[in-house]
């Protein structure tokens, strides 16, 4: 008996100690949205510092960073973002997303 009141007490407090543990190590996930100029996009895109680039059919340009953040612009004409990546170096085999 004194065996199960002790593993009710204990056992609780040791998976709250461990969940406690677990959350507080984790980062928190970067979604917000920071909407920029165009030229700050394309300079930003230029360094190839990105995990993936898209474009919607609104000319809505978003670039997802190596740190999760994600920046917007809208691009002048529609497929400009295609012709910057493609004239960029450092960013060769990047994910391009389109609409």
């Amino acid at each position: 008996m004194l065996k199960n009141v002790y593993l009710s007490l204990v056992l609780p407090l040791l998976l709250i100690g461990c969940t406690q543990q677990f959350v507080g190590e984790q980062e928190p996930i970067k979604n917000e949205v920071k909407t920029v100029s165009w030229d700050t996009l394309v300079s930003t895109v230029n360094t190839g510092a990105y995990q993936s680039v898209g474009q919607q059919h609104d000319k809505t340009v978003r670039l997802v960073l190596n740190n999760g953040q994600v920046l917007q612009a809208k691009e002048p004409n529609i497929d400009d973002i295609y012709e910057v990546v493609k004239n960029c170096k450092k960013c060769a085999n990047k994910p391009f997303l389109t609409e």
